[in-house]
């Protein structure tokens, strides 16, 4: 795992965290000290329980399902490696092709000025 995936997963956990245990303890005890309204705070903690469910999910959860995956990934490596190349090859074949096709316009382009040259000076 590199180190900007295991930078989301510490922030993805540390967000979660703080949206389903930290905000709904801290909702309880403002309820119980009675400074925030019952069904307010309600609402706030099943906002911030399903908040925290999605970007558990999200952040948390399919950067351990990609750990899986990346295994998967260097199966496919080589068939991989061998698709880019491929495209590389024809991506080179299209630019000689263009600037074959810019030779053959900057000499038909010579030859219309030096047409034009002889026309003007005659």
């Amino acid at each position: 795992m590199n180190l900007s995936k295991a930078f989301a997963l510490i922030v993805g956990t540390v967000v979660t965290l703080v949206l389903v245990v930290y905000i709904p303890l801290q909702i309880i005890d403002r309820i119980s000290a009675g400074t925030i309204d019952t069904l307010f705070g309600g609402i706030v903690i099943f906002l911030a329980l399903v908040t925290g469910g999605i970007i558990g999910f999200f952040a948390v959860g399919l950067p351990i399902l990609g750990i899986f995956e990346e295994n998967s990934d260097e199966e496919h490596y080589e068939e991989k490696i061998k698709y880019l190349e491929e495209r590389i090859r024809a991506y080179r074949a299209r630019q000689r092709a263009m600037l074959e096709e810019l030779d053959d316009i900057k000499k038909t382009l010579e030859e219309i000025r030096d047409i034009l040259r002889k026309g003007l000076i005659e």
